[in-house]
């Protein structure tokens, strides 16, 4: 029924205004939640001031602009925003950033910095691969005034950009629970071939 119904509601929309509301959506969720999720790492224990709710096998805190996951009674660190996951809602931050490069006249200015920390803060390899891919196609790592402005906050997601690799290395590359869950069965299964 749910599939049914967004499709009826979709039929009144192009393409173009689901992206730019996707857009807004972001922006303001960006420029509310992510100060939350830095006010977070910094003070933890705020986390208990938030509701609790349950989605599949997680806990997780919420407060209206920032969703959280919790383990053993603690922030995980990793941006979510309004979305259920980190892995998802680096979809809708990309999204939005494409957006704003493709259909604001290529717009790279502070929210779109916003959108990239956020990014970097979600911990997604995917989120990383189509970021690089989304700047890289767009002509931006070549710009002048998006290095200037990479340089001006530099000092302020050096920390952020210091998380995602150490968390990439430790907890989604070869020997992780992430790695076994997604590769481990094919590794298994390769392993047991006899190559001559």
């Amino acid at each position: 029924f749910n599939i049914l119904v967004g499709f009826i509601l979709s039929q009144n929309y192009t393409k173009e205004d689901v992206l730019l509301l996707n857009e807004k959506l972001v922006k303001i969720f960006v420029i509310i939640g992510l100060p939350l999720h830095f006010l977070l790492l910094y003070k933890p224990d705020l986390i208990n001031y938030f509701v609790e709710y349950n989605y599949g096998n997680t806990t997780h805190k919420t407060l209206l602009f920032i969703n959280a996951h919790i383990s053993n009674g603690t922030y995980e660190g990793r941006f979510m925003s309004f979305a259920w996951e980190p892995g998802i809602m680096q979809m809708y931050l990309n999204l939005a950033l494409f957006t704003r490069l493709n259909f604001m006249k290529n717009r790279f200015d502070i929210i779109s910095i916003l959108i990239i920390i956020a990014i970097f803060c979600t911990y997604s390899t995917a989120g990383y691969i189509i970021l690089f891919s989304i700047l890289l196609l767009k002509g931006h790592f070549f710009n002048i005034k998006v290095l200037f402005l990479f340089l001006l906050i530099s000092p302020f997601i050096y920390t952020a950009i210091n998380q995602a690799i150490e968390y990439q290395l430790t907890y989604k590359l070869i020997n992780s629970n992430s790695f076994d869950g997604r590769y481990g069965r094919l590794f298994n299964m390769l392993s047991r071939w006899e190559f001559k």
